[in-house]
């Protein structure tokens, strides 16, 4: 035959019955309840029960001599399953010396007037049947003593310090997290969000529980038990603090959360002593900020800058700053823009520098169009912990102390005079000599127009002239000609300034604003003269190899001199040095009608000497007979100094 299924509609009334009962809860600290300890005991049942009105199980707790108490446990969860569990709250009176003790069933081990039914499934068609609650007593459990009298330990904050990093300027910046760490000497359970004010500056700033990115930190959801509690804090914009953050005293609040011991869930005592500033845990999250910009540069008591000048602009800041890259500063100099680079920095400031070039001119006064500093990817300018500057800044108004000249004089034209006894050269502005030349004159008795001789060739029809003497009158200069070199009406006359005593010489003629004259080639003169052409023969040319060069003391250099043409007769030429500093290997030159062409060579040496001075040396080549009686021509020689720097 078949057999049947289980069939609902026919069940047994199977009384329920205990399984077992166990004391499932420990103490927090070794084997003894304290007070407000939970002990808890579950009792095991065959099958699911259900709990009806007010059940408890009844304990003993024995003391003193032989002494004991029956406290009742009283029903706590576990309806509808086959575990029931009852729970007990430690008083102060309750105590147990050799442990707890669970009554049997039949003797004082229940109590409360409910009943324990078994629990059928719904649909059921049969009644509940009231479980058996018969069970041995579990005696004396050595491991569960009972001592109400104690209390549980309160966890206490041990410590309380910063965690976080801030580098080796030991300074947090704006997004740096500042993390501290406060220490319990017990393990700890954290529920909301407790936080702890710090003290930054003059601010107190709070750190909340389970915010932060930081070694360290913890999640909003870490609520590990253990001793450390960590909290967090993002440094904001503007927060200052260059003593050191610290932490005032019970700064650790709840914040409507909690902390509790771990095991006992007794709630933390939040005390704890102050924290001084730690100047290892400094704050600056403030921006430099640009307090003033000015030209800084003195442009000398004409209120010029010329060619070759810095004009440095200054920017001070609120602090000190460092500049990385090559920022640049906009400057207008009479309506055109120009770039000043960044130079140097000076603790707070940072100086911008621009060289005036030829053709920069402003006669207004430089000016400064507000927020023209421009900074490449590569560029920045902070602060000593590299915050970065707030650079705007309002404009600089044009400045008649800071004018621009960037305009070199020029030779604009030159003439004969009417006598012929002189050449005027005319230039495009006021021309003078550096204030030093006339110092110089009058100290050692120098004629400046000797300089002026030296730096300036004059040729008539191609011969070489030296003026006699030279004087300079703002606008002009004057050559004076010795009566014999009179410039007659029909004759080609030149003068250039561009020997190698005027490119030695740089800015002997100068502006007001200090230009140096330009350099001119051999420029042709108007001759203007009304003195009539003379009927004296032609002078033969010579010719030279070289006409300057530079010689170092101690050096020996040379030239060759030829004549241009055939001489009539023989030709002396007279070789003299203007100078002691440089002698010649020979005072003359004889040429023939027959070796006329072979250059011979002369020999200079310039000779040593203990001062640590540059001199000029022009030696002259004066021939004599021939044809060529009165022809000369100068070689113009620099000895550079051995002996200074």
């Amino acid at each position: 035959m078949s057999g049947l299924d289980a069939d609902p509609n026919h069940q047994l009334n199977g009384e329920p019955y205990i399984k077992g009962v166990a004391v499932t809860s420990s103490p927090a600290y070794g084997a003894t309840y304290r007070r407000t300890e939970a002990i808890r005991i579950a009792v095991t049942f065959d099958q699911n029960v259900r709990v009806e009105g007010t059940v408890t199980k009844g304990l003993k707790f024995t003391y003193g001599d032989g002494e004991f108490t029956s406290p009742h446990a009283r029903y706590a969860s576990g309806n509808r399953t086959k575990a029931l569990v009852f729970k007990h709250t430690v008083v102060e009176e309750d105590e147990d010396t050799d442990g707890l003790t669970v009554l049997a069933g039949d003797d004082g081990g229940w109590g409360g007037g409910g009943k324990i039914w078994s629990s059928r499934p719904d649909g059921s068609l049969e009644t509940s049947v009231e479980a058996d609650r018969s069970h041995s007593e579990i005696a004396n459990a050595d491991s569960h003593k009972v001592d109400g009298g104690l209390t549980l330990p309160v966890p206490g904050v041990s410590s309380v310090v910063l965690v976080t990093d801030p580098g080796d300027d030991s300074t947090y910046v704006a997004d740096d997290w500042i993390g501290a760490k406060v220490t319990f000497d017990e393990n700890v359970s954290v529920t909301g969000t407790p936080q702890l004010e710090l003290s930054v500056g003059t601010t107190d700033k709070i750190a909340r529980f389970g915010q932060g990115s930081f070694e360290g930190s913890v999640s909003p959801g870490d609520r590990t038990a253990g001793p450390e509690v960590v909290f967090g804090y993002q440094v904001q914009e503007g927060d200052l603090d260059m003593d050191g953050i610290a932490i005032g005293e019970d700064k650790l609040t709840l914040n409507g959360g909690a902390i509790k011991q771990a095991a006992t869930n007794v709630a933390a005592d939040l005390s704890h002593d102050p924290i001084a500033a730690d100047a290892g845990h400094m704050v600056d999250a403030v921006a430099p900020v640009l307090s003033s910009i000015a030209i800084s540069s003195r442009a000398g008591g004409d209120r010029l800058y010329a060619v070759g000048d810095s004009i440095e602009v200054t920017m001070t800041f609120s602090e000190e700053v460092t500049v990385s890259g090559a920022p640049q500063l906009e400057l207008d100099l009479g309506g055109e823009a120009r770039t000043a680079t960044y130079d140097f920095t000076g603790d707070s400031t940072a100086v911008f520098a621009y060289v005036v070039q030829e053709g920069d001119a402003d006669v207004d006064g430089i000016a400064i169009d507000a927020d023209t500093l421009s900074l490449d990817d590569d560029d920045a300018i902070t602060d000593l912990v590299g915050n970065s500057a707030e650079l705007a800044f309002a404009a600089v108004a044009a400045d008649s102390a800071h004018r621009v000249d960037g305009v070199s004089p020029t030779l604009s034209s030159a003439e004969v005079h009417h006598t012929g006894s002189k050449v005027n050269l005319f230039f495009s502005e006021h021309v003078d000599v550096p204030r030093i030349l006339y110092t110089i004159r009058s100290i050692v008795n120098v004629n400046l127009g000797q300089f002026f001789i030296a730096v300036l060739t004059l040729e008539v029809d191609g011969d070489q002239v030296r003026p006699s003497s030279a004087s300079i009158h703002g606008l002009s200069l004057q050559l004076h000609l010795y009566p014999s070199n009179r410039v007659t009406e029909s004759q080609g006359v030149e003068v250039s300034y561009d020997n190698i005593f005027a490119r030695d010489a740089v800015g002997l003629f100068i502006d007001r604003a200090g230009n140096p004259l330009a350099n001119f080639e051999a420029t042709s003169v108007q001759n203007a003269s009304n003195q009539a052409d003379s009927a004296e023969p032609d002078v033969g040319e010579l010719a030279l190899s070289r006409t300057e060069f530079r010689i170092t003391e101690g050096e020996r250099k040379g030239y060759t001199v030829a004549l241009a043409s055939q001489p009539s007769d023989s030709v002396t030429v007279a070789v003299s040095s203007s100078s002691t500093k440089l002698s010649a290997n020979r005072d003359s030159l004889i040429f023939t009608t027959d070796n006329w062409y072979t250059p011979q060579r002369v020999r200079l040496t310039a000779n040593h000497d203990d001062d640590d001075l540059n001199y000029w040396v022009a030696v002259t080549n004066r021939a004599s007979g021939g044809g060529y009686q009165g022809a000369r021509k100068w070689v113009l020689v620099v000895i550079d100094d051995d002996d200074g720097e």
